[in-house]
């Protein structure tokens, strides 16, 4: 059997081995990126007792260790430290301290919880995350509505509540617009921001890309899907880069092609209600019932 003491640090380790059975000690400093530290370890007799410091970004390691069959003791850091009885440090003098920790029996081991109970806890810490992102959003929607005068409290999140705060007349004197090609209409219009320029559908899908994609890092493509699903996304760019480019300019309407007499996005042919003689559609069903509440509003789009 071998036990290894082990500085562990983001770019390499400095390891101290020692054989329990012949009383020989080996030191080492192992690259990651060159896949020397994994190398070492897949060679290394099973089982092997393996100790280091607790830190930061070290769950590979713990992975590959427990993949491969090892024991893997983690310590605390401070104790560790405090038990050191020189005061200069280096990589080298770390890993041996360690060592001798584990061969005395001395070694400060701390608790680590498993993978299904670190996954349970960053799923927990992201479902809060979202929460309070909703919260503060419904919190400054409050306001806003409690400033033109809209107090409404809870129902502000029910249909007619919701239509009533689209309608609202919204100031922004940092916003200047303009309209482009001689057309005057609030679907073809420029938004310039403190003098730069921009599509308003722009600012929102960018900022929304964004958080997908952050959210296909860390939980898979297909929890991202979900929560675009869930959150009535209809944006592809944090799929591909490209995609959003037919939004570029506004989207045209035609009889063949009609869009979202709400929203202006791409349609549901189910979704459908007639006013005065003429058939509107809608993407979702929340925009059909902000519609029908007042028809008017949107007809004259």
């Amino acid at each position: 059997m071998k036990i290894v003491g082990c500085d562990f640090h983001p770019s390499f380790q400095q390891v101290a081995i020692l054989d329990v059975s012949t009383g020989e000690v080996e030191e080492l400093k192992l690259l990651h990126a060159s896949g020397e530290a994994e190398r070492f370890y897949r060679d290394l007799e099973v089982p092997a007792l393996i100790g280091m410091e607790a830190m930061g970004n070290t769950l590979w390691f713990e992975r590959l260790v427990e993949e491969l069959g090892h024991q893997l003791w983690i310590g605390d850091a401070a104790q560790i430290r405090a038990s050191y009885v020189r005061r200069q440090k280096t990589d080298r003098r770390d890993a041996g301290h360690i060592l001798q920790l584990l061969i005395e029996k001395r070694f400060p081991r701390i608790w680590v919880p498993s993978r299904l109970e670190r996954d349970q806890r960053q799923l927990l810490l992201h479902r809060h995350r979202l929460v309070s992102m909703r919260t503060g959003v419904k919190t400054e929607l409050q306001h806003l509505a409690l400033n033109q005068g809209l107090q409404k409290k809870r129902s502000l999140w029910g249909v007619r509540g919701r239509a009533e705060l689209e309608k609202l007349p919204l100031e922004c004197p940092g916003l200047v617009i303009r309209s482009i090609r001689g057309v005057n209409s609030s679907a073809q219009r420029d938004w310039e921001w403190r003098g730069r320029a921009c599509d308003a559908r722009t600012l929102l899908t960018s900022g929304m890309d964004l958080a997908f994609r952050v959210v296909q890092r860390y939980f898979g493509r297909e929890i991202a899907a979900q929560t675009a699903t869930l959150l009535e996304y209809q944006g592809q760019g944090w799929l591909n880069a490209n995609s959003n480019s037919e939004f570029a300019g506004p989207i045209h309407q035609t009889a063949d092609h009609p869009v979202c007499a709400v929203c202006g996005m791409p349609i549901d042919r189910s979704l459908s209600s007639t006013y005065k003689g003429k058939t509107y559609y809608f993407c979702v069903k929340d925009h059909k019932q902000i519609f029908d509440i007042s028809p008017e509003n949107f007809a004259a789009k």
